[in-house]
């Protein structure tokens, strides 16, 4: 649930150098990565830094955590495990890939304790590869899928969706493609987002083409479930459990996943980074400008606007009350507003 307005910079969190990678957030610590090559910790309430690692290399991707470990991907193309520790943080493992292979161009997902991550590669800019790790031993297995950028992989129901030119929906366990959208949904721009239970179908995945046109797939199958032209690009999608929200430069709008209809369109100050943040009541958007606009789910009216006194580096992150937004100035930015009811 997204903190009720209005919002207003709680504390700064200051680092050497410009924000790379959008925030996360685990218990009390907020993770940030910036271009001074180190994994960044501050306290979420109050933020005074917890502590900092040095990678020695940039990291564009979100941080990802998950029971206690953070996995992160940096430009030295490695990736990381750290235990947070409270005011340390302990590598668990990390593990540099083969040359043929260039840093991650997505943050981590996981299924079980396999962790899926998107790399390209050396020999062509239209070829990538998903990585699928094992959290544990990091033991790896690839799967090479041709395209011209591949986007941040969604998981659902056993199965991987990798989106990188066509839509591949692999088995999490062996990899074998259980099926593809082909020359069906091409040159993916947005998306997939998979949600369930769906609508119109049992699960539901969601993207939008390069040719501006939006599906509804059904998620265990790739079958159609209904496409509309979008009529302008678009960069980011978001479900709650009744709307599709649609992000490009300067608009976000609401469309029915039940009829496809137009619900509403908003402009915004610029392209949502990381895309919208939904609930079932309010769209939070944070643009490049740094501006931060809450519109209203329902009707597209805006509730909310403020702004950062910098450019945002990345997407933002919202736990509990507050929202985190990564300056290029090197501050971690802390808005808070009402916390969410239970």
């Amino acid at each position: 649930a997204l903190p009720a307005p209005p919002y207003t910079i709680l504390w700064r969190g200051q680092t050497g150098q410009a924000l790379t990678s959008a925030p996360a957030v685990w218990g009390n610590s907020v993770l940030v990565g910036s271009a001074d090559g180190h994994l960044y910790s501050f306290d979420r309430t109050n933020g005074s830094q917890r502590w900092r690692f040095n990678l020695g290399a940039i990291i564009r991707q979100a941080p990802f955590v998950y029971q206690g470990e953070i996995y992160v991907a940096a430009d030295n193309n490695a990736f990381y495990a750290f235990e947070d520790q409270g005011n340390t943080a302990v590598q668990v493992w990390s593990r540099t890939n083969d040359p043929g292979y260039t840093p991650a161009v997505t943050s981590f997902n996981i299924y079980s304790d396999t962790l899926f991550i998107a790399v390209g590669s050396t020999n062509s800019a239209a070829f990538h590869y998903l990585f699928s790790v094992d959290r544990d031993t990091t033991s790896t297995t690839t799967y090479g899928l041709e395209g011209p950028g591949m986007r941040y992989p969604a998981i659902g129901d056993q199965l991987v969706y990798a989106a990188n030119g066509y839509i591949d929906a692999l088995d999490v366990f062996n990899g074998e493609i259980i099926w593809t959208s082909n020359n069906r949904v091409a040159n993916i721009t947005a998306g997939p987002v998979y949600s369930s239970p769906g609508i119109r179908d049992l699960s539901e995945l969601y993207v939008v083409d390069g040719a501006n046109r939006i599906y509804a797939l059904d998620a265990n199958n790739g079958s159609e479930i209904w496409n509309r032209s979008n009529d302008e690009p678009a960069t980011s999608l978001a479900v709650n459990t009744s709307t599709l929200f649609v992000a490009g430069s300067g608009y976000v709008k609401a469309i029915s996943r039940q009829d496809n209809s137009v619900l509403w369109r908003a402009t915004t100050a610029g392209e949502a980074l990381g895309g919208p943040l939904v609930d079932d009541t309010r769209v939070l958007v944070v643009t490049q400008s740094g501006t931060v606009q809450l519109f209203d789910a329902q009707t597209g009216a805006q509730l909310h606007s403020s702004a950062i006194p910098a450019a945002a580096a990345a997407g933002p992150a919202v736990s509990g009350p507050w929202i985190f937004v990564p300056g290029t100035d090197g501050v971690l930015y802390a808005l808070q507003g009402t916390a969410p009811s239970p």
